[in-house]
């Protein structure tokens, strides 16, 4: 209970309630000084130790500094480079020579953690920010390999298509971060970063128990997501789509052509969604903002070819656009909506977004008769 206590941002579910709380440094030094082990927290963990770098951390007498092969305590990390999203979303990366970044973890039970990053030049408040696998460069090139080969074998039965892994481990760990034009934001620190030479971060992590998503998992999934709360369910979706892709090809053409879309060697039948029903419903203000729309347009028009009720989609776009293969929602979401739409009062929830859009969508579940244990805040 220290650990989830410690890491947890929702971890134990009081409803929109929540207030942050800073420990002190006699604290972290207490869980420290009396930690006894751990629970599978390297397969968990985004991170791997670089036994040939430097360990630097910050000021042993200031800062309490732990030294970990599967996550950063402590640890000092450079901001190196900046890549915008959108007009005001960005990609971050910051390196650390004690460490590298697994690329391709496996399973489930890694997704949604997230890291507490905080300014060192400056001393600023710490903030929570996701990093998103599937959204690497190296990541992206195998999602359309994957998709190329997929489209291949259901028309022709075979595929040219070369799937490859193009890389196991990266030099900087990418934090996905939107700009808040609020006086003294902590975006705005981070945006400016670079251009004022202010870039060394303290960043511990990864924090939290994630998604909470285990093995063998069954029945209903409801995604609630606005803006970028998308971010920390990215990569379950993307597990979901090479999930799909691998068994209908396993279904038409036997598992030796679904291997073909394996290449990262998933164990899709003990980590399997057959029993899974994905329900995604989304608020974006911008076609530009949609981050990870490939993915959610694939798995919507894979599923209602191949397994129609595997995943559906309402998407909301306040900018009245519409989107390929998914459910164009053009009023608000409300309780009304949920009704006609959430169709099961067991299964799992959750809910990432503003504070009023996890507050109206708690507060809409729970009069549903939605078990409150059930619902989780990313």
């Amino acid at each position: 209970m220290c650990i989830r206590d410690r890491y947890g941002a929702y971890g134990i579910e009081v409803g929109h309630k929540n207030k942050v709380h800073m420990h002190t440094k006699l604290a972290f030094q207490y869980l420290e000084d009396n930690c006894i082990g751990e629970v599978h927290l390297n397969q968990n963990s985004i991170l791997a130790s670089n036994t040939a770098g430097d360990q630097s951390k910050i000021g042993d007498k200031e800062d309490v500094s732990l030294i970990h092969p599967s996550y950063s305590f402590g640890m000092e990390w450079t901001l190196v480079s900046k890549a915008s999203l959108s007009n005001t979303l960005a990609r971050f990366d910051f390196s650390a020579k004690s460490y590298k970044i697994r690329a391709n973890l496996k399973g489930l039970t890694w997704i949604g953690r997230h890291f507490l990053v905080q300014g060192i030049d400056m001393h600023t408040k710490a903030r929570e920010y996701t990093t998103v696998i599937c959204m690497s460069s190296s990541r992206i090139d195998l999602r359309k390999q994957l998709v190329a080969a997929f489209d291949e074998l259901i028309q022709n039965g075979t595929t040219n298509t070369s799937v490859t892994v193009s890389q196991t481990e990266a030099e900087v760990l990418s934090l996905y971060v939107k700009l808040y034009n609020r006086r003294r934001a902590f975006t705005q620190y981070l945006f400016n970063a670079l251009e004022s030479g202010r870039t060394r971060f303290r960043i511990d992590g990864p924090m939290g128990e994630g998604l909470e998503l285990e093995e063998h998992l069954n029945g209903e999934i409801y995604l609630f997501v606005a803006g970028t709360g998308i971010l920390p369910i990215l990569d379950f979706l993307n597990y979901a789509l090479e999930y799909l892709l691998y068994s209908v090809v396993k279904d038409k053409h036997g598992a030796s052509k679904a291997s073909t879309l394996n290449p990262l060697g998933n164990d899709f039948d003990r980590n399997s969604l057959e029993k899974v029903r994905i329900r995604f419903i989304c608020a974006i203000s911008t076609q530009n903002d949609f981050v990870g729309k490939d993915i959610i347009t694939k798995l919507a028009q894979v599923s209602s070819e191949h397994r129609p009720d595997f995943f559906r989609a309402w998407v909301r776009m306040s900018d009245r656009t519409n989107v390929q293969h998914v459910e164009n929602v053009q009023e608000y979401f409300s309780e009304a909506f949920l009704r006609k739409n959430v169709t099961s009062t067991t299964g799992k929830y959750l809910i990432c977004g503003p504070p009023r859009f996890n507050l109206d969508n708690h507060t809409w579940l729970l009069s549903m008769g939605v078990p409150k244990s059930a619902i989780h805040f990313v």
